[in-house]
């Protein structure tokens, strides 16, 4: 079985296209028969679960071979044939008798063999009348016998059925044609590593690890289910050791103790140093006779480096060892090291060799924690820090390290353990000023594990706090508290529902003065909502004297209009402070930030699109990927600035990777799928989410993946019972997570779906609650007497923006042109103070659905010319196929014809598939004959493509080309990309090698 769940396949071009071969075949009525043979943890489930994906149209039934049910007869024929049992009366009255007996629905004697073989033969058969069956068994080698026989049997007689019987096992099964899964190339190795690794890590390391894995891809992705990154980078760890074959763990086992000892030792030691190893071996009188005897076992290789017969063998080794022969030896290890050339690595040892708290060593880990940020990211840098805190003798100063380990800790995505050390260092001696530190660090927990609501409260309470002690920290404090508005829903930030316990009796709320930071209402933290409220707020969020003179605007009465204000006051009180004397780009998104809060969404653009134009230019530092690059990222969205949309997703994305930021890595994958979604890169956001959701595995569901990137690719792919089901489940988890942006994203995918599909009503419903998100508490914040308006427009805005389009396509298409035109006038706002091609474009799209003659045209035209320039190639093709649409209605089916082919071509290789199959479904009714594209037809270069390859393999660049053949050099970019997609190459030096062959391929 695999544990590889739903990655893109890397390096499997070869198998990939033999299956879609495969797939074409049965598709064609020609029976099929496969054997998918390589080792455990190859890749041949994953393999067998992209040939199911590729069976659109047909049936897919699985069955896979047990160990223990390896001796029950017909076992593996009740897992394939059970769910048809209903066909049962379509067979001959022996085969039914036959079949009737195995699944003990009639009596009598067991069934001879052949009469079961052509009764399968028969009911598979019978089930592929109507369309074609792909039938998969796993694990074939574990089949009980009776089932095998039977099954092979009916494999050998498919060649006129649409049927293909797909095997995975390790081992040949005689007579079936074969597909071989090898390991891994050393490159897709690496980029798997590098995927599943949340986290930079030493390149010695990586080296030895990919060495070790021998190219096997279950070897490689167990290897963060076992070790953190500061484990991987400097060894240790003491977790599950994943799966490691049976065999080795007994070899291991029988090795004398000397061995055993050299083993632990060279399992400690992460790099595969052997002149170390050896120093540290002699300290303990190790002699070259265990290494021998560790090499004869089959279970290391010592030459240039250590390399295991497996990577997790390192931790099943270390982790079976006892605690006093650990020590002894990262002693001997730390002994051995060179203190000038690797001193971190040294003072870990020290570390892990400590039996009691020693001030010189815990002083020594936090010397030395910043190299281990360079070389392992923050979870090695946190790693250090909380070493060093735990063998620290002093309260005082233990209480100090514990808060800046917390903070690392936090920010490397461990937030329970940062939880926990804030905490001790809050019990701990903290000055007024360390306390406000460890309230905004509560604060930031919540707010980066999604739980904004009740991040809201801890957030002005830390903003209240740091206001009169440190003006730096606090400005930091007022944008966490606007950026975090923007993504959680108020009406959560006021506590727990009354299901958490009894609604308490309303206070009178005091008044706010002119410059006053709400205190928030004591609130549960983001696990903690069943303790008594005052004994679940974090300590530094605990009523404590208030010295800044700051009257409290939201307290323990507060509701959830209350918070909503207290933001309100947060941005006033930001406007009316002085800026620092250097201003930095943070500076200018607090500014931004607190307009758009203070003013709404017209107004705030100009500052705004400073923001996103200042941190568009130089690179991003590290304290910026956690101060506010997420959200100017987000801002060019929500300005229409697709340029900085796509620069900023992956620049924050590529700085958190190197980072190691794993707190912020599942968002800044989120934002970067949903732009690669509307992009059309679906292949290139299907990585992202698969990362994005290995990342939540991986670190225990702490760094959740937010479910709406993968619910938005699916209603992109316009996959209506997988799209549906992903939006209902993210829908529900918007709730527990207060998250609103992510609700209104839900229901704008909703729409596009339906949109897609042609159900336009669901499409207008979906897209009218989106658009209506925040709508009546912004009302009610308004006509509160004493309130302050806060005037962000609305929560979520993003989404609800977009979906306004989507509202004017439904409205239109379903005849609701009142409603439509009411959403067209609410985006043009919001588009014209945009005012990119982006916006002006999708505003020309939909303004020309409510127009006729002329005026349309040139809408639909404009559209068409404004959004080729931008990256939203999922929009710009939407647009030609509404042209087309219009004017097949207009009676212009040649001209109709052009748009409508150049849309379901775009939108097909895309991948849009419910949208491609409107524009088919436009272009069989102008009399074209269409037909579906196979998986085969599908890599067919049209002829702009094979003329733009063509001038790209003679050396030209994207600007020549586009001169030579009078078109943009996007529009030359984007005929590129289908055409790399298409030839499964990534490089124009793999171009000039790719299609030679093809042509040369080209029937006659």
């Amino acid at each position: 079985m695999s544990i590889t769940g739903n990655w893109p396949l890397r390096g499997r071009q070869r198998e990939c296209d033999t299956l879609d071969r495969l797939v074409s075949a049965v598709k064609a009525g020609r029976g099929q028969v496969l054997l998918v043979r390589g080792s455990p943890g190859a890749g041949k489930t994953a393999l067998l679960d992209y040939l199911a994906g590729q069976a659109t149209g047909g049936r897919v039934a699985r069955a896979a071979g047990s160990e223990p049910e390896r001796d029950l007869p017909f076992a593996g024929l009740h897992q394939l044939c059970g769910p048809f049992l209903d066909r049962l009366d379509a067979l001959p009255a022996p085969q039914r008798s036959a079949l009737g007996r195995i699944f003990g629905l009639a009596a009598g004697d067991p069934p001879d063999p052949l009469l079961v073989g052509m009764a399968v033969l028969t009911l598979l058969g019978e089930v592929a009348r109507d369309r074609p069956l792909i039938c998969l068994i796993e694990d074939a080698q574990w089949l009980d016998e009776a089932s095998a026989q039977a099954l092979r049997f009916a494999a050998r007689r498919l060649s006129t059925e649409p049927i293909a019987m797909v095997f995975a096992a390790r081992d040949a099964i005689a007579d079936l044609p074969e597909l071989a899964v090898h390991g891994l190339s050393p490159a897709d190795g690496a980029s798997l590593f590098e995927a599943v690794v949340p986290g930079p890590v030493d390149p010695r390391v990586r080296d030895r690890v990919l060495a070790e894995a021998r190219g096997n891809p279950r070897a490689i992705l167990e290897l963060p289910l076992s070790l953190t990154t500061a484990e991987l980078n400097y060894g240790g760890g003491t977790g599950p050791s994943g799966t490691v074959e049976p065999g080795l763990r007994r070899r291991a086992a029988a090795l004398g103790p000397p061995a055993r000892r050299l083993l632990l030792v060279a399992a400690a030691e992460p790099v595969g140093d052997i002149p170390l190893l050896w120093r540290a071996a002699g300290r303990l009188g190790i002699g070259p006779g265990a290494a021998a005897a560790a090499e004869e076992a089959g279970l290391v290789e010592l030459g240039d480096r250590v390399r295991f017969r497996h990577p997790l063998l390192r931790s099943l080794l270390y982790r079976s060892s006892t605690l006093t022969q650990r020590r002894v030896a990262h002693a001997a290890l730390a002994d051995a090291t060179d203190p000038d050339a690797g001193p971190d690595r040294r003072a870990w040892h020290r570390a892990h060799a400590a039996a009691v708290p020693d001030e010189t060593i815990a002083a020594d880990l936090e010397r030395w924690a910043g190299r281990a940020l360079v070389v392992g990211g923050l979870a090695s840098s946190s790693a250090f820090l909380a070493t060093a805190a735990a063998l620290t003798p002093d309260p005082a100063r233990r209480a100090l390290r514990s808060l800046e380990a917390g903070r690392h800790k936090a920010a490397a995505g461990r937030f329970g353990e940062a939880s926990a050390l804030i905490t001790a260092a809050e019990v701990g001696s903290l000055d007024l000023a360390r306390r406000a530190r460890a309230a905004l660090a509560h604060g930031r927990i919540a707010a980066r594990s999604g739980h904004g609501g009740e991040a809201l409260p801890l957030l002005l309470s830390a903003a209240r706090q740091l206001t009169p002690i440190d003006a730096a920290l606090a400005r930091e404090a007022h944008l966490e508290v606007l950026t975090t508005a923007l993504l959680a829903d108020p009406r959560e930030a006021a506590g727990p529902r009354e299901t958490a316990g009894p609604r308490e009796t309303a206070g009178p709320r005091e008044t706010a003065g002119p410059r006053e930071v709400a205190r928030p209402r004591e609130t549960a933290g983001p696990r903690e909502v069943a303790r008594p409220r005052q004994e679940r707020l974090p300590v530094s969020a605990r009523p404590i004297e208030d010295r800044s003179g700051i009257a409290v605007a939201a307290s323990a009465s507060s509701s959830e209009l209350d918070v909503v204000v207290g933001v309100g006051e947060v941005a006033r009180a930001v406007r009316t402070t002085a800026w620092p004397e250097r201003p930095a780009r943070v500076d200018l998104l607090l500014d931004g930030m607190a307009a758009l809060h203070a003013d709404g969404y017209a107004a705030a653009v100009p500052p705004l699109r400073l923001v996103v134009q200042a941190f568009g230019g130089e690179p991003l530092s590290v304290r910026e990927a956690f101060l506010g690059a997420d959200t100017a990222a987000s801002l060019a969205a929500d300005l229409w600035d697709d340029e900085h949309w796509e620069v900023l997703t992956g620049r924050h994305l590529a700085v958190v990777r190197q980072a190691g930021a794993v707190s912020l890595l599942p968002a800044a994958l989120a934002r970067r799928a949903v732009f690669e979604v509307h992009a059309g890169d679906l292949a290139g956001a299907a990585d992202l989410v698969a990362q994005g959701r290995w990342v939540s595995a991986t670190t225990g569901g702490e760094n959740a993946f937010p479910p709406w990137p993968g619910a938005w690719l699916a209603a992109m792919r316009g996959s209506e019972q997988d799209a549906e089901r992903l939006i209902a489940e993210a829908m529900d988890d918007t709730k527990t997570r207060s998250d609103a942006t992510g609700r209104s994203m839900m229901l704008y995918a909703r729409a596009v779906l339906n949109n897609g599909l042609g159900r336009y009503e669901e499409a207008l419903a979906a897209a009218t609650e989106a658009t209506a998100s925040g709508e009546s508490l912004r009302a009610n914040a308004s006509v509160k007497p004493g309130r302050v308006r806060t005037a962000v427009e609305p929560f979520g805005a993003g989404a609800a923006r977009w979906a306004l389009a989507e509202l004017v396509e439904a409205g239109v298409r379903g005849g609701n042109t009142e409603a439509a035109g009411r959403a067209l006038e609410r985006l043009s706002v919001m588009t014209r103070a945009g005012g990119t091609d982006l916006a002006l474009g999708v505003e020309a799209a939909r303004r020309a659905l409510l127009r006729n003659g002329r005026a349309a045209e040139d809408l639909y035209r404009e559209a068409i010319e404004r959004l080729g320039r931008t990256r939203i190639r999922v929009e710009w093709a939407r647009a030609k196929l509404r042209y087309g649409e219009w004017l097949r209605r207009a009676g212009r089916r040649a001209d109709a014809r052009v748009q409508l082919r150049a849309a379901y071509e775009e939108l097909l290789v895309m991948g849009v598939m419910a949208f491609s199959e409107r524009a088919r479904h436009e272009l069989l009714a102008t009399g074209e004959t269409v037909r579906k594209r196979t998986v085969a037809a599908e890599g067919e270069l049209t002829a702009q493509e094979e003329q733009i390859a063509g001038l790209a393999m003679q050396g030209l660049t994207n600007p020549e080309i586009a001169a030579t053949l009078f078109i943009s050099p996007r529009t030359v970019e984007w005929h590129l990309r289908k055409v790399f997609t298409k030839l499964g190459v990534g490089t124009r030096r793999d171009l000039r090698r790719a299609l030679p062959r093809r042509q040369a391929q080209a029937p006659a």
